[in-house]
Formats: structure tokens, C-alpha cells, sequence
């Protein structure tokens, strides 16, 4: 049975340019499935750990995807899939037209605080005309208990690495997100315990949502320096972090903000980090596989990987090293090139790191193209400390760690920020 659907993603490569269509051939179903198996067993860094046999788990979805009945629900039991590798960078990504049809994103943010669902941000002002408050607590979806909600439609779906960081995508990222066209039931305790529900719209705008910028920096009027970093994931980082360092070097003390930096280049957090040293430093270590047939070919077991290794020395900075204390702020959604940072900035010793374990993510994807235009993305490479100690699916973990409270959330206090500022210079 292998060898026939090997044989079928050779024979059908052009089936991946089909056009845009709501319903897949059965040949093209088990294709898109084929193509992620053999992929995976071809490129996942990590997949002679996985502690399941992947064959036999290829041969159970085999039926699963048959049962689909159109393609939406096709993509979904392809992403169940591959979130069996409880990887956060190995993942099924919908058809473009898919995604806008069903994966609709609410203008409501919400985060998961002391095991209690609350709306951190309201980004359409109708619902804020209807009485959705930050810091109202959401208790069902459509008359079921919010946490069975999210067990039964949201987690099985989504690729995650640590548990904290399943979570945080389950409770912030997706939770909310449907078909343009539905009406959602929310069930909500306000701040005085009222409990109230409301049928709502997917079809609603974000209004109110204004994009943050992926570097930020501010100055207190105690001359501390404040840097948020959102995002290492865009072309003019450097001309806009070397604008504002003359002004910063000038500063008592820094905060580095990494705590909502989803990934990008990690090229670019080092760059920060050449302005915090004077000396040369490591990135992080990383290994990828690579197979020799030859060899595999006088092996007992066919597939063994010989992995290859790298750390690559990067140079401080010409430029002046900022002398004075810092302190770095990180959380569960800190993920991929800014955990990166984080191990780096933590290996060097450079200050306090305050905040929750990160996402316990990171490495190189490759990307290949499915039936009806999704793709699926494998992680090639596993990164560590520089001395081998491992993060992935762990998180780098802070010196202090900060329990966020509901109570704290609702008065407004930001007590990681407020941590960092008071440990920032203990010596």
C-alpha cells in the first residue's frame, strides 16, 4: 500500500495548481495526505522521536479523509494530522479562499488567566455599544462550557510544541474564529457577575484594530528605556532599530518588551544582542537531518538520520555597547526567532528575564503545496543553547516567573512590567 501512494505523488504532482474548488476527487484526497507523509518522514527534524508509529497513523487517516464531504473538512482532518507531531512550526495552513470563508477571525481578543476565558481587547464598537468589556470573562460558546468547547473543536486542530503554548493559541489565537456567515453565541459574567448572552456575527469588522508597530521604543520620565519588540519579522528592522539606538544608549536602564514577538529573523535579535556585548557570541545551535542512502542502505533500520550541525559566531556591534542594566520581558507567546533571542540574551547573562516560560518553538521551515492550494509546512531544524541544552518543546524559562491574575488584568496593572522596573537594578 505504501509504494501505491508513493507512486501517486509521483504520478499526480500537477494535481497541487488544480484551481480554486469546494470539492476535492477522492485521488486528490489521498495525494494531499500521501504528500505530507512522505514529506514528513523525508524532513521532520524530529521524526525519529516521535512516539508513535507514523506509518500506521497514515493508514488510520487514510479512512478519515475519505469520510470528508468537502474540502473545508478535508483541511481540518489534514491539520489534526500533522498537530499529531506536536511540533508549533510543522503545520496544514488552509486554501486562501478557505480560510477567509470559514477561519474568520472575531473582533474580540481573549486570553486564558487563571484558567478563566477574559476579553483582553474589543475591536468592533458595536460590540462595545452591546456592554462587551475588557475584562468581562466569556463562560460558553453556544451553550457549552467554554473550556469543553475549546477541548472538542479548537485544540485537536492546532500545531503546538508545549502545552502553555496550545493553550495560548487555543484561547487567544482561535477560539473564535468561524464561518463569515455564522452567528456566534457567547454566554458572559461581567465584572459585577451578571451573566448575560449574546448572538453574534462573524460577519463584523475590525473597526477599532489598529496594527502594532513591530518595533517600539519609549523613554520614561525616569530615563528608563522601554523597547517592544512585536514582531523580527520585517525588511526595515535595522534602519529603524539603528535610528532610535543613539537615543537609547543615553538611557539608566532598558526593558526589552519580547513578550508578544511572534518570530521572524532571528538574524534581527542578534543584531540587538551585538549592541549589548563587546564580545563575539554564539546563535543558537541547530541541527537538520541528512540521510545518506549509501549508508542506510548497510543499516539495520532504513531512515536513519545523521543529523548536521552548525552555530554560527556572530561580532559585536562597532558601535558603542549599551552599559547599563536590562531586563527582558517574555510569555508563552514569545515564539520562534524571538525565543532565540531569548536563549541568546539568557546564555550571555546580559539581565533578569521576567515573565512566563516561551513557546518552546523554533527552527527552519520548508513548505510544499497541497490539492486546493493549502500547504503544509515541516520544521528542518531543531535549535538549542549553544552548549546543546534543549528549549524546544520546554520554553526558555524566566528567573522570574509572573502568575497573571484576573484582579491585576482588570485594574489595568501590567505587574511583569512593574516586576521589571523594580528588579531592574537589583544587583
Amino acid at each position: 500500500m505504501k509504494r501505491l501512494f508513493i507512486y501517486l505523488i509521483l504520478l499526480f504532482p500537477c494535481l497541487v495548481h488544480s484551481q480554486k474548488i469546494d470539492e476535492l476527487t477522492e485521488t486528490e484526497k489521498i495525494y494531499g495526505l500521501s504528500k505530507i507523509w512522505s514529506e514528513v518522514k523525508a524532513n521532520y527534524v524530529n521524526f525519529e522521536t516521535l512516539p508513535f508509529n507514523w506509518d500506521e497513523l497514515y493508514l488510520e487517516y487514510l479512512d478519515k479523509i475519505q469520510e470528508t464531504a468537502n474540502i473545508y473538512e478535508y483541511y481540518k482532518v489534514l491539520q489534526k494530522f500533522c498537530a499529531k507531531l506536536n511540533d508549533g512550526h510543522s503545520l496544514v495552513t488552509f486554501p486562501e479562499h478557505i480560510r477567509q470563508l470559514y477561519d474568520r477571525s472575531f473582533p474580540l481578543r481573549t486570553e486564558l488567566i487563571e484558567d478563566r476565558v477574559i476579553i483582553t481587547e474589543v475591536y468592533n464598537d458595536s460590540l462595545k455599544n452591546i456592554g462587551l468589556k475588557i475584562g468581562d470573562e466569556i463562560i460558553e460558546i453556544d451553550g457549552v462550557n467554554i473550556h469543553e468547547y475549546a477541548e472538542k473543536n479548537i485544540k485537536p486542530y492546532i500545531s503546538a510544541s508545549t502545552e502553555h503554548n496550545l493553550k495560548f493559541r487555543t484561547y487567544t489565537y482561535k477560539l473564535l474564529k468561524g464561518h463569515k456567515d455564522s452567528t456566534v453565541k457567547l454566554t458572559i459574567k461581567n465584572q459585577k457577575n451578571k451573566v448575560w448572552t449574546s448572538n453574534l456575527s462573524r460577519s463584523l469588522e475590525r473597526n477599532l484594530f489598529k496594527r502594532k508597530p513591530n518595533l517600539d521604543f519609549r523613554v520614561t520620565d525616569d530615563n528608563i528605556g522601554v523597547l517592544t519588540l512585536n514582531s523580527f519579522g520585517y525588511s526595515d528592522f535595522y534602519e529603524k532599530f539603528d535610528s532610535i539606538y543613539p537615543i537609547l544608549k543615553k538611557t539608566k536602564g532598558l526593558v526589552i518588551d519580547n513578550r508578544t514577538n511572534g518570530g521572524g529573523s532571528s538574524a534581527q535579535g542578534y543584531h540587538i544582542i551585538s549592541h549589548l556585548t563587546d564580545k563575539p557570541f554564539y546563535g543558537t545551535f541547530w541541527v537538520s537531518r541528512q540521510d545518506i542512502p549509501k549508508i542506510n542502505a548497510s543499516s539495520s533500520s532504513i531512515g536513519t538520520n545523521y543529523f548536521f550541525q552548525q552555530r554560527k559566531m556572530y561580532n559585536p556591534s562597532k558601535k558603542e555597547k549599551y552599559k547599563n542594566p536590562v531586563v527582558l520581558l517574555i510569555s508563552n507567546a514569545t515564539f520562534s526567532a524571538a525565543e532565540d533571542f531569548t536563549v541568546i540574551f539568557k546564555n550571555l547573562a546580559l539581565g533578569k528575564i521576567i515573565g512566563q516560560p516561551t513557546g518552546g518553538s523554533s527552527g527552519q521551515l520548508i513548505i510544499f503545496s497541497l490539492p486546493g492550494e493549502g500547504k503544509i509546512k515541516i520544521c528542518t531544524e531543531r535549535n538549542s543553547f549553544p552548549d546543546g541544552t534543549e528549549f524546544v518543546g520546554i520554553g526558555v524559562q524566566p528567573d522570574v516567573f509572573i502568575k497573571k491574575d484576573v484582579i491585576g488584568f482588570r485594574a489595568n496593572r501590567d505587574v511583569t512590567m512593574l516586576k521589571a522596573l523594580e528588579v531592574l537594578f537589583d544587583k
